[in-house]
């Protein structure tokens, strides 16, 4: 009795389990074929119409950025050439400055070589004049140095303070001192003092030399052959006429000689100076170098 008890418990609550799931899923499906009922084919349309605008506005937005992406193509391009431009603007005002730095520094070449040019001049004239010209050759000097011109000054220092022989001056003297080598060659070497200036007394009072363009390798024919040099303002020939001496006459020209030698190398240190300086200023004002394009 007990057992058939609990039995109809279990089969009764069995049953009521039963009918309240059946009784649930039979209101899902009921929602489910309402729904269902409830869309009609507007409402598809419009949905589909929906998502054909979304479509349309994604592939706006997907031209934007495609177009986007070309203008950064562009300006990355733009950028590129800009910085080449950059660059050859850079190298034309790298240029343009060394083209100014070029012509101030021929400027400058320039007008030291016409300096050097003015200042030469005035040197050759203090020399010929006889007169001290250590200003003159300082400047020069200086000048030389500014134009990118050699200079050797040597045979120009030692008399710079007190100045060289005149041509004139040369000329002048030159008589007497032939006559005195002519006489030293006369009187014998080994004649006691106080005699010897007696005969070279008495014979000054008359010329013993020859004049002209004389032969022979005698004192009296080198003085004639070096004073017609001198008269023919050919000083060089003079001097190397008179190197041609020896013993007493050589000594007795040995002044003359030195005054004459000195004159020669500085006249032939400021023709070259000359020559040289003028070359230069000619070169700086008639050669301009082609300035190169940016």
């Amino acid at each position: 009795a007990a057992l058939n008890t609990r039995l109809a418990a279990v089969e009764q609550r069995g049953a009521q389990a039963q009918g309240a799931d059946t009784t649930a899923i039979e209101q899902r499906f009921a929602a489910l074929e309402t729904a269902a009922k409830a869309k009609s084919p507007d409402d598809l349309s419009t949905s589909v119409t929906n998502q054909a605008r979304l479509l349309t506005n994604m592939s706006a937005r997907i031209a934007t950025l495609e177009s986007g992406i070309g203008n950064i193509a562009r300006v990355e391009d733009l950028a590129t050439r800009l910085a080449a431009l950059e660059g050859k603007s850079a190298e034309a005002n790298s240029v343009l400055a060394l083209s100014e730095r070029v012509g101030a520094i021929e400027k400058r070449d320039s007008v030291a070589a016409t300096a050097l040019v003015v200042a030469t001049a005035q040197l050759r004239d203090v020399v010929g004049r006889g007169r001290p010209y250590a200003v003159e050759l300082e400047t020069v000097i200086q000048l030389a140095k500014r134009a990118n011109t050699n200079f050797d000054a040597e045979a120009l220092m030692s008399a710079a303070t007190k100045g060289l022989p005149r041509d004139d001056a040369l000329k002048a003297s030159f008589p007497d001192m032939a006559a005195a080598a002519v006489r030293s060659d006369i009187v014998p070497g080994d004649t006691a003092g106080w005699f010897k200036r007696v005969l070279d007394r008495a014979l000054s009072i008359v010329s013993l030399r020859p004049f002209g363009n004389v032969e022979g390798s005698t004192p009296g024919a080198i003085l004639a052959r070096a004073e017609q040099a001198l008269r023919a303002d050919n000083l060089a020939g003079a001097a190397s006429e008179l190197e041609t001496l020896k013993d007493a006459p050589a000594q007795a020209v040995t002044a003359w000689l030195a005054q004459a030698k000195a004159r020669i190398a500085a006249d032939r240190a400021l023709e070259e100076l000359a020559s040289r300086s003028v070359g230069a200023m000619s070169a700086l004002t008639q050669t301009k170098p082609a300035v190169p394009s940016p």
